[in-house]
């Protein structure tokens, strides 16, 4: 098992419809009159980022000539509609998701499984509170449910588009969420993890920092794409090491100690805006290796190539 610390970053605006962020209540009206909005608790679903990623890399992939399993396979595409669709993106470069198994299977299969096939990449949900200060209470309460929670700031904002026209009395309310500036710790996992896994997973989050940063609208976070989702990153934790000269023993051990206990809290991480150049360099180099070899088991093939 390989575990990737990471930290989420985003700016999102979203409305409860969407459910990008979705958030917890007090259990009944006296309770919510008891607690503070502020303890409100946002959370995106890890099934959303999973998706996000699995995007990113297909799109990736792609982009280098290699052909990706589709979300969907062949037989559940039913409508006429659908199936015109699916066309198109078989001429993309998709195959039916499933298809490359007799071949050893392609990236995407190994990664994000099939019905017969559990997935090897794991995610989990990101929890964050909505205060960037916050209550003293609020905090220690979310940090002891939910070990590690992320800051932010989320708004729930009550519109009113309807009322009665003689004396503007409100008689029907929206709600809208706004979470922005959310930032809170993130872990992926690899099951199974092999050295072609690890660099490709690292690749896909390089290049989606990369498309987000560039303004892509293609990659923003979320499945409608069309209103209520915002920018996002996956960076990488580096843990802290701080070189002392030490005296003695004791005082190695004890500092060993201390950085462990550290890096339980988060502590003693720093964020990886951007990979040191010889990372980037060592990784791009690998990355290339294997895109030879994936061209090799499952190029894209041309539709002229495809009627011959």
């Amino acid at each position: 098992m390989k575990i990737f610390d990471t930290v989420f970053l985003a700016e999102s605006v979203t409305t409860r419809a969407n459910n990008l962020v979705m958030i917890t209540h007090p259990k009944n009206e006296r309770d919510r009159k008891k607690v503070s909005p502020f303890t409100k608790i946002g959370r995106i679903g890890g099934h959303t980022i999973k998706g996000w990623i699995r995007h990113a890399m297909a799109k990736l992939l792609i982009s280098h000539g290699i052909s990706v399993c589709h979300p969907l396979s062949k037989i559940s595409i039913t409508g006429d509609r659908n199936k015109e669709y699916f066309k198109k993106d078989l001429a993309l470069g998709y195959h039916s998701r499933g298809e490359c198994a007799n071949n050893g299977g392609c990236l995407l299969y190994h990664m994000f499984g099939d019905l017969d096939k559990p997935a090897n990449l794991m995610t989990k949900s990101v929890y964050f509170y909505p205060t960037i200060s916050g209550n003293s209470n609020a905090t220690r309460n979310i940090n002891r449910a939910f070990g590690t929670v992320g800051r932010g700031r989320l708004e729930v904002i009550n519109s009113s588009p309807r009322c009665q026209s003689e004396s503007h009395q409100v008689y029907m309310t929206v709600e809208h969420i706004s979470g922005v500036a959310i930032e809170a710790p993130l872990k992926l996992i690899l099951r199974n993890s092999t050295p072609d896994q690890e660099v490709v997973l690292l690749n896909t989050l390089n290049f989606l920092n990369t498309m987000v940063q560039n303004e892509k609208f293609d990659y923003l976070l979320g499945g409608m794409r069309t209103s209520g989702y915002g920018r996002a990153n996956i960076l990488l934790l580096e843990p802290k090491r701080k070189k002392k000269k030490q005296k003695n023993a004791s005082l190695l051990e004890n500092e060993n100690i201390a950085l462990e206990l550290e890096e339980e809290n988060l502590k003693g991480f720093k964020i990886q805006f951007k990979l040191e150049k010889e990372v980037a360099k060592d990784l791009e180099k690998k990355f290339q290796k294997i895109i030879e070899k994936e061209k090799e088991k499952f190029p894209i093939i041309e539709k002229e190539e495809k009627d011959s």
